[in-house]
């Protein structure tokens, strides 16, 4: 018989997928020798939640390690004259455009785009550690909360570079890419199925675009 001790057994957090033991009584005061030396031969249990008098448990054995692995940002892309001269000529064109139509404040937002993509351009991505944890899916020191995504799905198009494609609750950032490279595409899915249903999303038409052009 588990013995509720608020000092040394923590409280589970809510909104996770849970195996539960059977409701037991917490004791008042005391507890046979025997029985208390059997009890600490057990593996310690979580603490979830207190339900008429009784407290629910849940053994630590069976808290599924986090999935991690890294991989490059975003795919290393070599750029050419050639292409800084196309998005320079494009971004005056549509800002000059715009000063025509008297719409100064998008002009200024489309040099400040062009400006934003050639320093991506020159800029070397970085190794990105990701990881799949009980809090959420982590993304380096960016952590997404599961209340915070919807579904996933597992884009296997391209054989030589899959990605995990996350759905999230937030509006301007609607979908979350994490390419796979370095683990196992099964083990991924077992993992996320517990957490958010798969619903199969593939990498939008806009990311892929986007990537062909070189941003």
């Amino acid at each position: 018989m588990w013995k509720y001790d608020e000092a040394v057994v923590p409280r589970l957090e809510s909104g996770h997928s849970q195996k539960y033991a059977d409701c037991t009584p917490v004791p008042e005061q005391g507890s046979v020798q025997g029985t208390a030396q059997k009890d600490a031969e057990k593996p310690r249990p979580y603490i979830s939640h207190r339900h008429k008098g009784c407290v629910i448990l849940k053994s630590m054995e069976t808290e599924k390690k986090p999935i991690e692995w890294e991989a490059l940002e975003y795919e290393d892309r070599e750029h050419g004259p050639d292409w800084f001269w196309a998005l320079g000529i494009i971004c005056i064109s549509v800002a000059v455009a715009a000063v025509v139509y008297k719409n100064y404040l998008f002009a200024i937002l489309i040099i400040l785009a062009g400006g934003t993509l050639a320093m991506f351009a020159v800029r070397k991505p970085q190794t990105v550690l990701y990881s799949l944890t009980r809090e959420g899916v982590a993304l380096g020191d960016i952590l997404h909360p599961w209340r915070e995504l919807h579904s996933f799905g597992i884009d296997a198009r391209r054989k030589d570079e899959k990605k995990l494609v996350i759905r999230s609750h937030k509006v301007l950032t609607p979908y979350i890419i994490v390419p796979i490279r370095g683990v196992d595409e099964e083990t991924l899915r077992t993992y996320l199925e517990e957490k958010i249903p798969d619903r199969g999303h593939e990498e939008p038409i806009t990311h892929v675009l986007f990537e062909y052009l070189g941003f």
